[in-house]
């Protein structure tokens, strides 16, 4: 697939990656190609795109950053930014970001603030990057008060999802990313949802099967044009591309809870998935069928499945810090029968429940015990509850 977009150049498919980036440099008029990446990134990927630009008689320069989010902190992008500097890169110029979503982010984040911004194409080596973070155009840094909350929005010259580079993938970061993935098919892509049941499980134990045979592609085809889609809808995040966070507002506080450490990003979102359908079942946005076929899923993918062993004020607390505020209320982006709502009006009950769901449980399918079953009914009375005084509220102001 190659389609030029309003957010830029999309190519997806197998075994791309450094013709795509050649021709993504020569189409800039790039006088060399500079390669920013992770060690381990560099070794499976990076080097490989390196040799065949060189071969091509490309001169080579090669910035390394540090892996995972270690590599999203400002004190990197200083010295990312120094050694550009160094290299006396120019405006004019094209960066290539090789790597997961962490270092895509980072990346980004460095090229649109160095001399006010300067091209880069983003090539994902994980499922991650190629079915979400390193298109769209948000990069960002994480700060000790959370996650992602000092970035801009800088669309990338170009993203390469090559499904050949998916093979090296650990098993673990391939589960972990099928969550993400689910995310995506729980807005509303039943054919994405069916994909994952039919082959997420032999591709996070490590078959090579469901990249051979297409699925895998076609997973990340479906998620990429999902997102293509809302972005250029709301490029900004200031509706339509708020549901992409599915998940993502206990997610994001159960990593920062977590210090950034143990968790991967999709394992923390398959919490806030489940924890998600706890508050629909209890505000009856969603149904139950459709509940329990998304935690049975997670469950099939062993995702979510043991509690991240977090204090529940300790998450909490980090969600009082998500970037997913509006005038000081929340924006809770919640599973219905068939797709997701944002909501404002989530009551602190149905917040604890989700909570329960997303940190004890690690399951609604599961039978409830009465505790849990009082805590479902106290919510469901004060959601009714609340929409009634605000109901009443609003006919007195009318």
């Amino acid at each position: 697939m190659r389609a030029d977009t309003p957010i830029g150049r999309v190519e997806i498919g197998h075994g791309i990656a450094a013709t795509a980036v050649e021709a993504a440099l020569t189409r800039a008029e790039a006088r060399r190609a500079i390669l920013i990446a992770e060690p381990m990134t560099w070794e499976v990927a990076g080097k490989g795109i390196g040799a065949t630009l060189a071969a091509a008689g490309w001169k080579v320069e090669r910035i390394l950053l540090p892996r995972g989010e270690d590599a999203k902190r400002l004190r990197v992008i200083e010295k990312t930014c120094r050694t550009l500097a160094k290299l006396h890169v120019d405006r004019a110029e094209t960066l290539v970001a090789i790597g997961g979503g962490a270092l895509t982010d980072a990346a980004g984040f460095a090229a649109a603030t160095y001399l006010r911004g300067v091209p880069i194409v983003n090539v994902p080596t994980t499922l991650v990057g190629e079915i979400d973070a390193a298109l769209g155009g948000k990069t960002a840094v994480d700060i000790p008060e959370g996650k992602n909350l000092v970035g801009v929005f800088r669309q990338p010259a170009a993203f390469i999802a090559d499904t050949a580079l998916l093979r090296t993938l650990p098993a673990r970061e391939r589960r972990a990313a099928l969550g993400e993935v689910v995310k995506v098919g729980v807005l509303g892509d039943e054919r994405l949802l069916e994909l994952v049941e039919e082959h997420g499980e032999a591709f996070a134990a490590g078959s090579d099967e469901p990249i051979d045979s297409g699925a895998v592609a076609e997973m990340v085809e479906r998620c990429a044009w999902a997102k293509v889609k809302v972005v250029c809808a709301d490029e900004h995040d200031r509706g339509l591309r708020m549901t992409l966070n599915l998940g993502h507002t206990l997610g994001h506080a159960i990593e920062a809870a977590a210090g950034y450490k143990d968790l991967l990003h999709g394992e923390a979102i398959a919490y806030g998935l489940r924890g998600a359908f706890a508050i629909s079942l209890a505000m009856g946005l969603t149904t139950r069928e459709r509940s329990h076929r998304i935690n049975a899923l997670l469950d099939r993918l062993e995702l979510g499945l043991e509690s991240p062993g977090l204090d529940q004020d300790a998450v909490l607390e980090r969600m009082a810090s998500d970037k997913k505020h509006t005038m000081g209320k929340l924006n809770w982006i919640l599973p219905t029968a068939a797709g997701v709502e944002i909501r404002q009006d989530v009551p602190p009950a149905a917040v604890e429940f989700g909570l329960i769901a997303a940190l004890r449980f690690g399951g609604e399918h599961r039978p409830l015990d009465s505790t849990a079953e009082a805590t479902a009914g106290a919510t469901a009375d004060a959601t009714a509850e609340a929409t009634e005084e605000a109901t009443e509220s609003s006919a007195g102001h009318s």
